[in-house]
């Protein structure tokens, strides 16, 4: 007889197969890969970086759709001057994002989801203690260990359609690496006037978003793998 295990690994080895492309075609793309790879690392710290910002890099060996790509970095920092936007997480940000959060939002494949941070806001102590070190992380340029994992839940498109090809695959982060990014990235680079059409692009359009029109869409309807609660 067919086990549930048998079942899930058939199930597993299905969505694999189907959304593999989508999972690595971004390392398909020429920075991914040699020459420019070596140039700009694999987090582009390196001067190569700094020289596009700058709008000095040097595009002759450079195809046309990375081109458009490093021309638009250089509009953008134009428009934002380094250091123009600060990266420190203060006591206060930190406690009102968290009171405002919605508890039911599934993430964090560790188990720290929703219900600790915004349980955590009633201490003075551990609200400044998770500010800081998501300051530090900020700084630092990096982030903790948990940080760099996730948890991929495939979501029905339209609810009944339950097809490997018709799922959307999404992946859950830690909680606080996602509010450290909204916190920078969306409240704050959405409060600069410049920056509204570029994030109105990249997350979709809404009206309750702080760059004039964009909101965050989270899913839910994770289960298992220690990624709770599930909305």
């Amino acid at each position: 007889a067919t086990t549930p295990k048998i079942l899930m690994a058939s199930a597993s080895a299905i969505f694999v197969e189907v959304h593999n492309k989508r999972y690595v075609l971004a390392a398909e793309a020429p920075i991914c890969k040699e020459p420019l790879l070596g140039e700009f690392g694999q987090f582009s710290l390196r001067p190569a970086a700094a020289q596009v910002l700058a709008g000095t890099y040097n595009y002759v060996s450079v195809d046309q759709a990375t081109a458009d790509k490093f021309a638009s970095a250089t509009d953008i920092r134009s428009l934002i001057p380094e250091n123009s936007v600060s990266t420190t997480v203060m006591p206060g940000d930190w406690r009102y994002y968290w009171q405002n959060a919605k508890e039911n939002t599934s993430s964090s494949e560790s188990g720290l989801h929703f219900g600790h941070y915004k349980a955590i806001t009633t201490s003075t102590y551990l609200t400044h203690f998770h500010a800081a070190k998501t300051t530090v992380a900020l700084h630092l340029g990096t982030s903790v260990d948990r940080g760099r994992r996730g948890v991929t839940v495939m979501l029905e498109k339209e609810l009944g359609i339950n097809l490997a090809s018709k799922l959307r695959a999404i992946l859950l982060m830690e909680a606080d690496f996602n509010a450290a990014n909204k916190l920078i990235y969306g409240n704050r680079l959405g409060a600069i006037e410049e920056m509204k059409f570029f994030l109105r692009t990249a997350f979709g359009d809404s009206s309750t978003f702080a760059g004039g029109g964009i909101h965050y869409k989270t899913q839910g309807m994770c289960q298992g793998n220690g990624a709770a609660p599930a909305a």
